[in-house]
C-alpha cells in the first residue's frame, strides 16, 4: 500500500479489487450506457486517502477494456469516481482526476 496521499505503482489486480470493480460494474455499464461481456480487474494502483482510490485496467472481452477510478471508504462501499474508455491492453494504469 502506498503512503498517504501517494499514488503506488500498478500491481496485478488480486481477488479483493476485482470484488470491489464487481460492486461497481452496474454504475460503469450505465454509465458507458452498455454490457460489458467481460469484467476482470487485471491491474491497480492505488492512492490512500480518506480511504482508497483504486485506479483498475478492467478487461471487457476481445481487445475492449477501461480505465475505472473507484473510491471505497474505509467504512462504505465503492463509488465510481471516473472512467476512462477506450483503453488499449497496453495503456498503464495510472493516477486520474476524479470526474
Amino acid at each position: 500500500m502506498p503512503l498517504c496521499g501517494g499514488t503506488g505503482a500498478a500491481r496485478p489486480a488480486d481477488a479483493d479489487v476485482q470484488a470491489v470493480c464487481d460492486a461497481v460494474r452496474g454504475a460503469l455499464e450505465s454509465k458507458l450506457n452498455r454490457k460489458f461481456d467481460a469484467f476482470v480487474a487485471l491491474s491497480v494502483a492505488s492512492q490512500v486517502v480518506a480511504g482508497v482510490n483504486y485506479f483498475v485496467k478492467i478487461h471487457l472481452g476481445n481487445e475492449d477494456y477501461l480505465h475505472a477510478r473507484i473510491y471505497k471508504h474505509f467504512s462504505d462501499g465503492p463509488v465510481v469516481h471516473g472512467v476512462q474508455y477506450p483503453k488499449t491492453k497496453d495503456d498503464p494504469v495510472v493516477y486520474f482526476a476524479q470526474e
